[in-house]
């Protein structure tokens, strides 16, 4: 399976470990009622796309994200309750382009390889 979407359907809870023994490239959890710390599984397929966007996530942001998926393009953290630090290995996400870290209670936003990655680009 490459895509699952289950954005705006109301779901509550944390999301199940075993999804992230399917193989999915792009997962996509907006706008639901889901709350707790990502699942270490997760770490297990390879994303190019993760929407966890407008839920009420909380926990420091998984350092899995850089470490796991050097393919990700689209990132959305937005409006959850994740606090602490973006981790270094964010800067690692060389294919990443679109970043929405909106509405956090997060520091450190890692501005430095923000800039880096686009003079590589550039």
């Amino acid at each position: 399976m490459g895509l699952l979407n289950l954005g705006s359907n109301s779901l509550t809870g944390k999301i199940p470990p075993s999804l992230g023994h399917i193989n999915l490239s792009m997962l996509n959890l907006w706008n639901n009622s889901m709350f707790g710390a990502l699942p270490s599984t997760l770490q297990n397929s390879s994303f190019i796309m993760l929407d966890f966007s407008e839920n009420h996530f909380n926990g420091s942001v998984p350092e899995w994200i850089g470490d796991r998926h050097s393919r990700l393009k689209v990132l959305s953290l937005r409006s959850n309750n994740f606090d602490g630090h973006i981790p270094h290995k964010f800067c690692d996400l060389q294919y990443l382009q679109n970043l929405d870290l909106a509405h956090k209670n997060i520091s450190d936003i890692l501005f430095e390889c923000i800039i880096s990655a686009e003079r590589t680009r550039g």
